[in-house]
């Protein structure tokens, strides 16, 4: 029944059979929104910080090896959701006229902007309690170095169109800033310097830049995006198995970059997400609603399947990036957003989506945001320790707040972040 209404959406709209290149899919900013939901709760109820005690497991992410939890769908879902966006992103700039060479600049230009980021989160993070900046305090560099993203990257259309003077000015204010706590950062008692710890926005960076740059070589040859999924896949087991050690002029750059994560299972969760956004590019074999439905639970059921085979291998554990783990988060993400696609823009029910769509468009101020929030509680001294119940209504309550409060933000065009 489900698909004889498919059918006849597919004949009464005007645009089921392709994405127009000046449209937007709004199932993918309803999933954006929704997920950001998800994470910001389970950040605050795993963060350090804001940790809340006595909860279930499955509420904290999987510690123990070959185990899995909700909390580690959320990072490849958005990941997933990167990759789908390169081919709608990419066909509608090269639609208005930008060249190939263009379009490559514009792609680097935000992964390395996403590693600058993720760099810069990783250090304030990763040396929380180590940390030891030059006149100031590690909280105080925290709530900083946030405010300097959002004085380089932060739009508000008010100011752009009415001041763009001070636009820039702040905008060159907050490159000063960031600068200035890159110099005046130092870590333990050796007070070293930054580290190149991509973090999360850095590992996103690095996806970005090999799935999009695959994309714009091949662009619309499914065949051979998914030649380079398995090749990444085969990143990882090669670094496991010593395949790299072999070549030692590669031995500085993999101190760095990690080739089984970073240029491996990263990049592959990506790629799926491509591999799904090539469904709503011109030329696409699947040009109804049905036949693209079909194709993503066809395609998921194949993730999960290949999932399952690999687990024996290497388990399926977040920590490790392990390949069944990129299978399985991106196979359920996969499904996800196909009940979301039916729903949202085949059904067109996008009321229930509302608060979610403004976030959707502007995840990086949700995620900026929320990772202000426990500096700027420390700083105004308030206590927010809680366990139990307690705390898990709590961080609820705080991530639904952060939550609408991006939304409103972004509705009214007073705040969007945009690399």
């Amino acid at each position: 029944m489900i698909m004889q209404h498919l059918e006849k959406e597919s004949h009464a709209t005007a645009s089921p059979s392709l994405v127009q290149a000046n449209e937007r899919l709004t199932s993918v900013d309803v999933f954006r929104g929704l997920n950001m939901l998800v994470m910001m709760f389970s950040n605050f109820l795993n963060d350090r910080n804001l940790r809340v005690a006595n909860i279930p497991e499955w509420m904290r992410h999987a510690h123990k090896p070959d185990t899995m939890t909700y909390p580690d769908v959320i990072w490849p879902a958005f990941t997933f959701m990167l990759g789908l966006s390169v081919p709608l992103a990419v066909e509608k700039r090269l639609a208005g006229g930008q060249s190939r060479a263009g379009v490559w600049g514009h792609i680097v230009w935000r992964a390395l902007t996403l590693m600058i980021m993720g760099c810069m989160m990783g250090n304030a993070w990763g040396t929380a309690r180590s940390g030891c900046p030059i006149g100031m305090s590690m909280v105080v560099w925290n709530v900083l170095l946030i405010v300097s993203f959002l004085m380089i990257w932060g739009h508000s259309s008010g100011m752009a169109s009415r001041r763009p003077h001070m636009a820039r000015a702040v905008r060159l204010a907050g490159v000063a800033l960031l600068l200035g706590l890159a110099l005046v950062f130092r870590n333990g008692p050796e007070h070293s310097f930054l580290h190149l710890r991509w973090w999360i926005l850095g590992a996103l960076g690095w996806a970005y830049l090999v799935s999009a740059s695959i994309y714009l070589v091949f662009r619309r040859q499914p065949a051979a995006i998914m030649g380079c999924l398995g090749l990444c896949l085969l990143m990882y087991m090669g670094d496991k198995s010593g395949a790299f050690d072999r070549l030692v002029f590669l031995r500085p750059v993999r101190q760095w970059v990690g080739f089984g994560s970073l240029l491996g299972v990263h990049p592959a969760m990506a790629l799926v997400g491509v591999m799904v956004g090539l469904l709503f590019t011109p030329g696409s074999s699947a040009s109804t609603p049905r036949q693209r439905l079909r194709w993503m639970c066809a395609f998921a059921a194949g993730l999960l399947v290949a999932g399952f085979l690999l687990r024996p291998v290497y388990g399926c554990w977040k920590r490790g990036a392990t390949p069944t783990w990129a299978l399985y988060s991106t196979g359920i993400s996969c499904l996800i957003f196909a009940g979301l696609y039916m729903l949202v823009d085949v059904w067109r029910l996008r009321r229930w989506a509302a608060p979610l769509i403004p976030v959707g468009t502007n995840p990086l101020l949700a995620y900026l945001l929320a990772d202000l929030t426990y500096p700027v509680l420390l700083v105004l001294g308030i206590d927010m320790s809680a366990s139990g119940a307690r705390g898990i209504i709590r961080n609820a309550c705080l991530a639904l707040g952060l939550f609408l409060f991006t939304s409103w933000l972004t509705a009214k065009k007073l705040l969007r972040v945009r690399i």
